[in-house]
């Protein structure tokens, strides 16, 4: 369902989508193994999806929020989370993660073991930082350094609540 004059999409039932560029419009991105995915793309299962163009004015590149909720599962070349609930506003280039029963899940993309790099309530993710709401679970080992290559405080104290951890910049 969606509505054209809103832009927005919304999908129900066992979502599966793919998120990439593409050269042109009969180019198509297959869900494959996420081998596979290119830097750009993410796969992304759950049960509810909701994608609206929030652009304003006479902007020719859309820009996207997107909403999925329902054991929600995504993956990328950068990271790999489970939550659920998801959020993503591209004009801010934040990624929220919400857990539900469980905490939030998220695995960096240097971390292939079954142990999150976070397990948080809520884990917010820019392209400099990861802030972490309620941790649970939280392996600074797996950020690297931060850009200006200082050692990171190996116990930050957490500030109103959370924690933020600067991380290695893409």
């Amino acid at each position: 369902a969606g509505n054209l004059y809103q832009r927005f999409i919304h999908f129900d039932s066992k979502v599966a989508a793919i998120y990439g560029p593409v050269a042109n419009w009969q180019e198509k991105l297959e869900l494959t193994s996420t081998n596979m995915l290119g830097p750009n793309t993410v796969q992304l299962n759950c049960e509810r999806l909701m994608i609206a163009d929030i652009s304003r004015g006479k902007s020719r590149e859309p820009q996207l929020a997107i909403t999925a909720a329902g054991n929600t599962y995504v993956e990328s070349m950068q990271y790999t989370a489970q939550a659920a609930r998801l959020t993503y506003s591209q004009p801010k280039d934040m990624l929220v993660l919400e857990g539900g029963r469980e905490n939030a899940k998220l695995w960096l993309n240097q971390n292939k073991s079954a142990t999150p790099s976070a397990s948080a309530r809520k884990i917010a993710v820019t392209r400099g930082s990861i802030e972490a709401f309620g941790i649970g679970f939280l392996d600074l080992s797996a950020l690297g350094r931060p850009p200006n290559n200082q050692p990171m405080n190996p116990n930050p104290r957490p500030v109103g609540g959370r924690t933020p951890v600067p991380m290695r910049p893409r």
